[in-house]
């Protein structure tokens, strides 16, 4: 059970944003967290915040460092 809505399909998504339409649905996939509800039954949930973060935590341990900031 999902408990995000999807307004856009990834195609549409994908035409606006002129990106190819699997790096959106991988981009979506980043962001769903499963959780546990007060019923103790589990379900998932999309949070951007996560998504920018884990982006985040990627590019400071890619091999590309800018000397730039060393200097």
């Amino acid at each position: 059970m999902l408990t995000y809505k999807k307004i856009l399909s990834y195609s549409e998504i994908s035409r606006r944003l002129g990106r190819n339409k699997s790096s959106i649905s991988r981009e979506v996939e980043r962001g769903i967290v499963q959780q546990i509800n007060t019923f103790r039954q589990p379900y998932k949930n999309y949070f951007t915040d996560d998504d920018a973060r884990v982006d985040e935590e990627n590019r400071l341990h890619c091999g590309a460092h800018s000397t730039l900031m060393e200097a």
